[in-house]
């Protein structure tokens, strides 16, 4: 991943990416969304009851973690339609892998 953030930093855009590369950075995407979404819930947990307190910002980021993973690109459904692609087949959600179908 670190090549294509460089390519960025140098001005290049998604469009300068290959379907495969912006696949690939849809699924990092989920995968940093789901585990920042696990590390919250852990935190939250281990907290007790002070995550509810309104001096705790656990609260707020467990709202905002659970948002943030029910949009399509956080979902079962985008690796499915990466994998579809992937394999050959159609995927369901192009637009969100970055994709034209």
């Amino acid at each position: 991943l670190q090549h294509r953030w460089d390519r960025l930093e140098n001005g290049a855009s998604l469009d300068d990416f290959t379907p495969d590369e912006r696949i690939e950075t849809m699924l990092t995407r989920r995968y940093a969304m789901r585990g920042a979404r696990s590390i919250v819930r852990r935190l939250y947990d281990l907290m007790a009851t002070s995550s509810i307190y309104a001096s705790s910002p656990m609260d707020r980021w467990l709202r905002d973690t659970e948002t943030m993973s029910q949009q399509v690109m956080g979902q079962d459904k985008i690796a499915q339609s990466a994998g579809a692609y992937l394999t050959g087949g159609t995927p369901q959600y192009p637009t969100a892998l970055g994709i034209v179908a």
